[in-house]
């Protein structure tokens, strides 16, 4: 499938799940896909999207499962990400997402997968990730984080994959 994702999915108002992935989808991820309440999986993975994260995505509170890697998306991450508290897999991996780790991803405190590696983010690793204690794994790597690592980061008892190669961090 090719073109642009078409904003009239925003509509849709009793769809619990999309999956577009693996396609030839190009252009914006339209801010509609916000209005969507039910939404509890969101799969536009492997296409061409362009642009930034609607921010409108932080209203879809009943999302479980966030697939958006393998895409061309060049924004920063929205903070409002972090209102998904019934989140399980967040994955922005492979993109081109700039700036800093938002604090509010420490509010996702279902998630288990967090996975924003092969991006250029930049700062520091909020050590509010600590607290997300259902979290195994984490990659953050092929990034440009930096400083140390925040000592919260040993609260994350589940924790089975810690993957932050290719940084810039120290200590």
């Amino acid at each position: 499938l090719t073109g642009s994702l078409p904003t009239e999915l925003g509509h849709l108002e009793d769809m619990n799940e999309l999956q577009l992935n693996a396609n030839q989808f190009s252009g914006i991820i339209p801010s509609e896909l916000g209005q969507l309440s039910s939404m509890t999986r969101l799969y536009l993975n492997s296409n061409s999207l362009v642009g930034s994260l609607p921010t409108e995505l932080g209203h879809l509170a009943a999302m479980v499962d966030m697939l958006l890697f393998a895409n061309h998306l060049s924004s920063v991450i929205p903070s409002e990400l972090g209102q998904l508290s019934s989140m399980t897999r967040l994955d922005i991996s492979s993109n081109a997402l700039v700036g800093s780790l938002p604090t509010e991803l420490g509010h996702l405190v279902a998630v288990n997968e967090l996975l924003l590696f092969a991006n250029q983010l930049s700062g520091v690793i909020p050590p509010e990730l600590g607290q997300l204690s259902a979290m195994n794994h984490l990659y953050l790597a092929s990034n440009a984080l930096m400083g140390f690592l925040p000592t919260e980061l040993g609260h994350l008892s589940a924790m089975n994959f810690l993957v932050l190669s290719s940084n810039l961090l120290s200590g």
